[in-house]
């Protein structure tokens, strides 16, 4: 098992430099059977050069196609050569040993997905906003996605829905599920590095919220849920681990958690705005 070869599949967006420290988590691992799959974005195909320069490794290669990430993402699993697929963002690290820690959960398991704790690495003001976030959430998580998956399982259920650009990660969580295949999780840990302004964090969720039709209309006809799933999976988890949890973190730290507060109230205003904005209460 542990001879297998793993492709790490990295969408990219506008280009960061987060990127760089994503790369060179995932060369420093120890794995050696692993190759690296860039896949940029259409829109921002001419902004790659100086990446694509500072990238210089026999087992990276780079590719471009599609204009959102779940495109990108199948793109790139249909292009790779590995046995297992491993999804992760152009702004994330990985704890060393991450890859075989999975390869072997999935073996010792007899399972076909991993799931991967994910943490924040607070590198800015709004970073240390969502890492209070974060532990308020605990362990109360209705769907989690995994990212480490055995790529004929991928590839059997048709990958991600190339029509979601917002909820794609959950929408292939339950349908992995639906399909009785197995998860397990690993201890070690994927760091997202939030270091963004406010200002554009908001931008992002009104987008979402502007793309959250097709999921909404998706997880209604197959679940007979819509707006309520929004909402609990993804805005506030109306339950009382996490009132209880914000509770906690309100004793410990006031103005944090104050923050963080006002920062959901935020999202939410922005995502209510796209999703207005889209007309969603028409269904189809």
């Amino acid at each position: 098992m542990e001879g297998k070869t793993v492709s790490v599949i990295i969408p990219l967006g506008p280009p960061r430099r987060q990127t760089l420290l994503t790369l060179k988590s995932i060369q420093k691992d120890q794995y050696p059977f692993k190759e690296i799959i860039l896949v940029g974005n259409i829109r921002y195909k001419e902004q790659y050069k100086d990446l694509i320069s500072s990238c210089r490794d026999a087992n990276l290669r780079f590719v471009i196609h599609g204009n959102e990430r779940s495109e990108q993402k199948n793109y790139g699993a249909m292009v790779a050569s590995g046995d297992y697929i491993f999804f992760i963002d152009d702004d994330m690290i990985i704890e060393p040993g991450l890859i075989l820690e999975c390869i072997r959960a999935l073996s010792e398991n007899n399972a076909d997905a991993v799931v991967i704790p994910q943490k924040i690495l607070s590198v800015s003001f709004l970073g240390k906003i969502k890492k209070i976030g974060y532990e308020i959430k605990g362990a109360y998580e209705p769907v989690i996605a995994p990212r480490f998956i055995k790529k004929s399982v991928f590839l059997k259920i048709g990958g991600y829905d190339s029509t979601l650009v917002f909820g794609e990660d959950v929408d292939l969580a339950m349908r992995l599920i639906l399909g009785y295949f197995r998860f397990t999780k690993v201890n070690k840990s994927i760091w997202y590095i939030i270091d963004e302004s406010i200002i554009h964090y908001l931008r992002k969720y009104f987008y979402y919220g502007r793309q959250a039709k097709k999921y909404i209309i998706k997880w209604r006809k197959t679940h007979g849920e819509g707006h309520r799933i929004i909402f609990q999976r993804h805005i506030f988890p109306l339950n009382t681990i996490y009132f209880s949890n914000m509770l906690r973190s309100f004793r410990n730290s006031r103005v944090m958690t104050f923050n963080f507060i006002i920062l959901k109230l935020l999202e939410t205003y922005s995502f209510l705005l796209g999703l207005l904005s889209s007309k969603v209460i028409t269904y189809e």
